[in-house]
This record gives structure tokens, sequence and C-alpha cells, in this order.
């Protein structure tokens, strides 16, 4: 929290770690006040090639660098004095980065970036089920078979299965979707014209990142 500009935030305020590091409300909230979206899940973020659900940022440190600024108000003099004056943090800056252990933003980001490159998840029931070490109940297989898999749910066009083990389509082409969660008369009447924002192609206006189903 300390690297807040109130003091008051952290990643984990908004990634909580009993919700698979998401958020438990609609909207999350920042330093700034309420937030444009529900923060997203940071789960398997190393196989994902845009970041944010506009895909704003194309890397994870991008991202850390990015939530940094505008959602926790991040003063980069003031959280690289309190890193640095840390004995804890100062030492686990030189263990990870070497000597002299000076702090700086690129590396905040970079420690960042590779402790979310840790969080996976490959070991669910679901695995096992595919590797044949666990079988679905009847209810379970009637809904993958005949809703998931099938036309009746249309649920494989996003959430792709067999070989994206994520079950999010991230082929070129369908990495966003448009999500069904507003009305619009027109492309240009989105009230959060998500990746359109970020491209400034019209046709991108009301679409956003498909959601790992990890």
């Amino acid at each position: 929290k300390h690297l807040s500009s109130t003091g008051q935030l952290a990643c984990a305020s908004c990634h909580l770690l009993d919700r698979s590091f998401a958020d438990s409300v609609p909207i999350a909230q920042n330093v700034f006040g309420p937030n444009k979206r529900k923060a997203p899940r940071l789960v398997n973020m190393a196989w994902q090639p845009f970041m944010f659900w506009d895909g704003r940022q194309p890397t994870i440190a991008a991202q850390a660098q990015d939530a940094s600024h505008n959602e926790l108000g991040i003063v980069v003099t003031n959280a690289i004095t309190y890193l640095q004056n840390d004995s804890v943090y100062s030492r686990l800056f030189k263990e990870a980065f070497g000597r002299p252990g000076t702090v700086t933003e690129h590396e905040i980001y970079l420690g960042i970036q590779e402790f979310l490159m840790t969080v996976i998840s490959v070991n669910s029931r679901f695995d096992s089920i595919q590797r044949g070490q666990a079988q679905f109940t009847p209810e379970e297989s009637d809904a993958f078979n005949n809703i998931f898999l099938a036309t009746k749910g249309e649920c494989f066009h996003c959430h792709a299965y067999g070989s994206n083990f994520l079950m999010a389509n991230y082929a070129p082409g369908f990495t966003f979707r448009n999500d069904g969660l507003q009305a619009a008369a027109t492309l240009n009447d989105f009230q959060d014209a998500g990746r359109g924002a970020i491209t400034g192609v019209e046709t991108d206006n009301g679409l956003f990142k498909n959601p790992s189903l990890r």
C-alpha cells in the first residue's frame, strides 16, 4: 500500500487472492475514485498477448506501470525512496537485480512481472478429466458437450477449447469481441468504446478482450 499515493491501496486490494486474483465487485475502485471496469483476473498472464480489457498494453511489466500510475497514483520518487529505505526491500532488490541494488522504476515493474508469471493455473479438476485421471458427472458431461461445445451455448467461439489451455480465443481477429453488455444504436454510441478507444478504428468500438475461463 505504501506505493499508492494515498498509502491505502495495493494491487491485492482489487486482485484478491481468494478470488483467483480478480475483484469481488463489478467496478473497481482506485485512488482517484471508481474505475470504468471490473479489475481483470491476473492468472496465466504469461500466455496472454494483450493486457487490460481493451488490450492497451503488450506486456505484464507495461500493465504494472499503467496500473501503478492510473489506479494506484504512484509517485515514483516517493516509491523509490520508500523501497530503498526499507532494509528488507533493499536487500531483496539487491538479490534480484545485483549490486549496487539501486531501486529503479523499471525494476519495480519488472519485479511485479516476474511474480505474476508464477501465477499459473494448470492442474484443475478439469485438467485431470482431460488427462483421463477423473470423470465428469453426467450433468457436467451434458453441459460440456451439449452446451459449451455446441451451438446451443456458443461458448466455444470466444472460449476456445483444445490446444488453447487458457480457454480464451486469442487468435488474430478473435481476441476482442463484443461482450453484449452495452446497448448501442451505432458503432459510435458505445458508452465504453473498449478496444476502439485504443486503436481509433470504428469497428473496434465496443470490443473487449476475451476473458480466460481459467
